[in-house]
């Protein structure tokens, strides 16, 4: 009988353990989530902080701020006290990326307009740096505003004129594109290859495609 109660207390005593081990367990883990979710929270909470000037929601294009964009995945510069986002653009630069890269997150202004060779851009560049006007220069925006520009910008006439090229040169490689006088756009892709130059018209149509001199077919 004695060691019959004293089996039912070893199990009764050993449930009690398990559940109350149970127990521990799952409380650290609890507290582990909470922590975990505390710390996504306030990791939110300053990248809003980062990324918006004031708790209302709006933005302001300060230089601080454009020095954030300082890379050739995402490439801010100041041009006349205007903020552009030529990220879509740098690699197509007729003077290639190289260009470009060095005034990221900078202001350009002078190398804008004297192309760092005392040589002016053309009219035609300037209409289209208008594709990646982002906002005035200390100019405050919501953040919507904000997001609707820069969507703007990545879907540029660029884009289009590069998007209806690839729809016909699948896989190609667009190497530059330079504005023309008329609007449109000379383009030298890599395709298979083969080295063609474009000319297109001012929403990207292609009106002539040829072989580059000195290319194969």
């Amino acid at each position: 009988m004695k060691k019959l109660v004293l089996t039912s207390l070893l199990i009764f005593w050993a449930a009690v353990v398990t559940i109350l081990t149970a127990g521990l367990v799952f409380y650290q883990k609890q507290q582990a989530v909470s922590s975990q979710s505390n710390n996504l929270v306030a990791q939110n909470s300053n990248n809003q902080k980062t990324n918006l000037n004031t708790s209302t929601g709006n933005f302001v294009l300060t230089a601080e701020e454009v020095v954030r964009h300082n890379s050739v995945s995402d490439c801010w510069m100041i041009i006349q006290n205007k903020v552009y986002n030529v990220t879509s653009y740098v690699n197509l630069h007729p003077g290639n990326s190289e260009t470009i890269t060095p005034y990221c997150g900078k202001e350009a202004t002078t190398a804008f307009e004297t192309k760092d060779k005392n040589k002016p851009h053309s009219q035609e560049a300037w209409n289209l740096l208008n594709d990646y006007y982002v906002g005035d220069l200390n100019q405050q925006l919501t953040s919507q505003n904000l997001q609707e520009n820069l969507q703007k910008t990545q879907g540029s006439g660029m884009d289009l004129l590069t998007k209806k090229i690839l729809d016909e040169f699948p896989g190609g490689e667009i190497s530059k594109v330079k504005p023309k006088k008329d609007g449109g756009y000379d383009v030298d892709l890599i395709y298979n290859g083969i080295n063609y130059k474009i000319k297109t018209d001012s929403e990207g149509n292609i009106l002539k495609k040829e072989i580059k001199k000195g290319e194969d077919n």
